[in-house]
């Protein structure tokens, strides 16, 4: 027998049908189901599918229990196509005990179809007691779904088993075609499914595959043939109609293609090919939204469909949303390998978002698949240039043009390629020569412009914009390049007349929105740059683009901070799958000390793109600076794995090792670092700072030195030998190192250090004289002002400190570190704006464990306890290993009569090997609540 598993709540169920049978038989009479059943059998005899459903479910608005009509159902939407529906029906079936060797392989079929192949492997089992045809049948199935989880030799097997159970089984042979066409072999497909046909001539899915066959082999009269066979045989087949429609659309007869489907609608309104098809027809018409729509339908009910799914990659391409077409065609990839078409789409969309060595590596099984596919040399060279390795980039753009000498698109690259290693004249030669193959086409008119562009050559640039006018009049890229032209001969009356005249005919066109606010504001008018973009948000609400670019100009065009991260939010919330707004908001974060909401926007931007290098890049920053050391180091680990001959991305292994104190390790790749890129200052920098941190001063001064002498002009080797001398508590030298680094090249970073080397040196008045020199000569300087704000509440120097942090309020007024900081001061000094200043800050980073700890700890000061130490418990609860923040607990829990609590908080963090600023208090008072 077939093995089934019985749903849980089965016996409940048979308990309601028996109550359910009992009323019915109260209102209907058996005689009137029995008569619809039989009808809806003729019907379905008769070819008159739509009738059957009708007749099938007036059954079962009667008798909803009713196994058979259920079974009945399911085959027939089946047999118009509608598989989503039959696998409803049928495991409703199954459900009601119908014979599962009838079910069960019309139910495969049906998850065979969706591609629910695990599915089919779960439900259809053999056990030993089954009929050869049914075990034949089974086995059949299994085999198919193994194929479509690509485990070839199981399924080999399997269909060899079902051809000895039942010799000739035309399924069994069918689907050996399906497995030598994965393997490349069409004389065998051929010959399989010839033997099937003389098997079961009336085999609608052989004469299906018969067609599906000669449209492979580009025979489409066999094709149309072969389909309307089917249609003869069963008139209401709705595979078939579809089929004649994608033969119809591929000879760009759209209209004709479109009344098939309207046929197939009448037949099989839910079918879901239909709605595939529809959707290939728009996108075939470049109705690119339109298309997306209609495969969201389908995907939303059957999400393994690999059609939809690839069709849907390359809708999100044309589209330009490059991240959710990179999800679409990875999966079919990672089902399909051989699906050359996917692998280029893939290719191109990332190349455009910029992930070329991903793209490289996504190109090599298909040049050893395609070594004669004009258009993937084509890629190939692309990626080349994009990774300045001209010379292959021009081998690949050669043989594309080769293959197809006629292509004005490899021509055009090769132009480029050319240009770039210098040969010049015959640069321009193919160049002109694109323009000439394809006067339609403008990508050749485009590089020339950009050439000239590059070369400043503006006369020869605007001579070939007005070969792209002529052919693009209407095109707002036309007129951003002629633009561009003139921003470049400084000519910024006429450059805006263009770029309005681009807005005009588009106007939530970007590149010339772009450009006019960088003119804006180089004119000094923020807020007209500012309304660039909100006018385009007014035409279009959710424009990723200008909400990324509202964001990214920010404080230079008034914006708060809150406006920038809720611009990103929007952006996020539209484009979920893009990776930028997450990145940008987990650095806005991470600026405005919120870690947790950081960590989260990196670790979302992973998921969008788990093998982009920036991604990695930035969740790995963040994990580190939200203490997640272990995290930052796999992080960057995977990073090198991906880019292992990348000095950066060593670099930052390195670093991360340094933090998980792996000083020997991180020794090491910083070696490798300089074996790659010996005169990499930042790895010198970094290899310095491990050699001061394990004592080994005369090899930190011996690189420090070799900095000196490889960049004379540059005070960085001064500075390291400072930092050297500051470690050795040779403050005096130290000061000297650093003033003679200052007279080479002044910077925020270098001044911090003198003034820490002064007031090392016992010289404090010559220390605070730095600084304010420097906030004298650069008042605007938001860092050093933190720094001396910070050092001042350091050093308690409170008053101090608020007319710092009241400077930078008004800078940033929605700063949280600021905010915090400003009202730990107030409160030292007894003003009553701590409370207002610490709520504000709370309002704007609640999930901030420092933030909620000063808000805690003024509350218990200000005798607010109740509420002071609920504040306090959720600070504790965002950083369990913050031993000042559980201090704080301790102490307010003891104000509130809480002793017990108060002593398992002060255990915690007085434990052996414990170190913070204020341990001494924190066992004194242990001590004294045990006592």
């Amino acid at each position: 027998m077939i093995g089934l598993k019985l749903p849980e709540g089965y016996g409940l169920r048979v308990v309601a049908l028996l109550v359910v049978l009992f009323f019915v038989g109260c209102g209907v009479g058996a005689g009137d189901l029995d008569k619809l059943m039989t009808d809806a059998k003729q019907q379905r005899e008769k070819g008159n599918n739509s009738a059957a459903i009708i007749q099938l479910k007036n059954v079962l608005q009667k008798s909803p229990e009713n196994a058979e009509a259920r079974y009945l159902l399911g085959v027939t939407y089946n047999d118009t196509g509608d598989f989503s529906s039959a696998k409803e029906e049928l495991g409703r079936a199954l459900e009601l005990r119908y014979d599962p060797a009838k079910v069960i392989p019309p139910l495969a079929k049906s998850l065979l179809i969706l591609g629910e192949f695990q599915k089919v492997l779960d439900q259809a089992r053999i056990e030993g007691d089954a009929p050869s045809p049914v075990q034949a049948e089974i086995l059949t199935v299994r085999a198919l779904a193994l194929i479509g989880l690509g485990r070839k030799q199981e399924a080999r097997e399997l269909l060899d088993q079902a051809l000895n159970k039942q010799p000739e089984f035309a399924e069994a042979l069918l689907a050996q075609a399906r497995l030598a066409a994965t393997e490349n072999k069409p004389d065998d497909v051929a010959r399989l499914i010839e033997r099937a046909i003389a098997s079961a001539p009336k085999s609608i899915e052989a004469w299906m595959m018969k067609g599906d066959l000669a449209r492979v082999r580009t025979d489409e009269a066999g094709a149309t043939a072969a389909y309307q066979k089917v249609i003869e045989l069963k008139p209401e087949n709705v595979l078939a109609h579809l089929n004649i429609a994608l033969l119809q659309i591929d000879a760009r007869h759209f209209d004709d293609a479109r009344k098939q489907i309207d046929r197939v609608r009448k037949i099989a309104p839910n079918n879901l090919m239909a709605v595939y098809v529809r959707a290939l027809i728009e996108f075939r018409q470049k109705n690119y939204t339109a298309a997306r729509e209609e495969l969201l339908k389908v995907l939303k009910v059957a999400p393994n469909h690999l059609p939809s799914v690839l069709l849907a990659g390359a809708v999100e391409f044309a589209l330009g949303s490059q991240a959710q077409a990179q999800l679409y065609l990875s999966r079919v990839i990672d089902s399909v390998p051989g699906n050359l078409y996917a692998r280029k789409l893939l290719i191109a969309s990332l190349a455009k978002s910029g992930q070329v060595p991903r793209a490289l590596e996504m190109l090599q099984p298909g040049l050893k698949q395609a070594p004669e596919d004009s258009a993937l040399m084509t890629l190939a060279g692309e990626l080349y240039m994009q990774s300045n390795e001209f010379a292959k980039a021009t081998q690949f753009f050669e043989k594309a043009a080769k293959l197809d000498p006629k292509s004005a698109g490899a021509r055009t690259q090769l132009g480029v390629s050319r240009l770039t290693t210098g040969e010049t004249e015959r640069a321009l030669a193919d160049l002109e020569s694109a323009v000439q193959l394809d006067s339609e086409k403008y990508q050749a008119d485009i590089l020339l412009v950009t050439y000239y562009l590059q070369r400043r050559d503006y006369e020869q640039a605007l001579k070939a914009v007005a070969s792209l006018e002529k052919k693009q009049p209407n095109n707002p890229l036309t007129y951003n390049l002629k633009a561009s032209i003139y921003i470049g001969k400084k000519d910024n009356g006429s450059a805006r007349k263009y770029l309005e005249r681009a807005l005009e005919l588009q106007p939530t066109y970007m590149p010339a929105t772009m450009n006019l606010a960088q003119l804006d504001l180089g004119d000094k008018n923020p807020q007209a740059a500012r309304r660039r973009f909100e006018a385009v948000l007014e035409k279009d609400k959710d424009n990723v683009q200008a909400l990324l670019a509202l964001a990214k100009f920010g404080p230079s065009i008034g914006a708060t901070q809150k406006e920038q991260i809720g611009w990103l939010e929007r952006a996020r919330k539209k484009s979920p799958a893009l990776v930028q707004p997450q990145l940008m908001l987990a650095r806005l974060y991470a600026g405005a000390g919120d870690t947790k909401k950081a960590l989260e926007a990196a670790q979302q931007a992973q998921v969008s793109s788990p093998d982009n290098a920036e991604v990695l890049d930035t969740l790995g920053a963040t994990q580190l600076a939200a203490g997640e050391k272990s995290q930052a180091l796999t992080t960057y680990g995977k990073l090198a794995e991906l880019q292992p001959k990348s000095p950066v991305a060593l670099l930052h292994l390195a670093r991360a090792q340094a933090a998980n104190s792996n000083v020997t390790e991180a020794a090491s790749t910083l070696k490798k670092v300089l074996a790659l890129k010996p005169d990499f200052i930042e790895a010198q920098s970094a290899l310095v700072n491990l050699e001061i941190a394990a004592g080994h001063f005369p090899e930190a001064i011996k690189i420090a030195q070799q900095v000196q002498k490889q960049t004379s002009k540059s005070a960085l080797g001064f500075v390291l030998e400072g930092d050297v001398l500051m470690a050795q508590k040779k403050f005096p030298q130290a000061v000297k190192m650093y003033e003679t680094a200052f007279g080479m090249g002044r910077n925020r970073a270098l001044v911090l250090k003198m003034h820490a080397a002064y007031t090392q040196a016992g010289k404090p008045k010559e220390a605070e004289a730095k600084l304010a020199q420097w906030l004298k000569e650069s008042p605007d300087d938001f860092a050093v002002r933190q720094y001396v704000a910070g050092a001042s509440l350091k050093i308690g120097k409170y008053q101090n400190a608020i007319e710092q942090y009241e400077w930078l309020l008004r800078k940033q007024p929605e700063n949280v570190l600021v905010l915090n900081n400003l009202a730990w001061a107030y409160q030292q000094v007894k003003d009553p704006r701590a409370l207002q200043t610490a709520e504000h800050a709370y309002k704007l980073g609640p999930d901030n464990a420092g933030v909620a700890d000063t808000l805690g700890w003024i509350l218990v000061e200000q005798d607010n306890t109740k509420r002071g130490i609920e504040v306090l418990q959720k600070a504790v609860t965002a950083a369990p290993n913050h031993p000042e923040i559980r201090y704080h607990l301790a102490q307010a829990l003891v104000k509130a009569g809480d002793k017990a609590n108060a002593i398992d908080h002060l255990e915690r963090i007085v434990a052996p090997g414990a170190k913070f600023s204020q341990e001494a208090q924190a066992r004194a008072l242990l001590t004294q609540l045990k006592n």
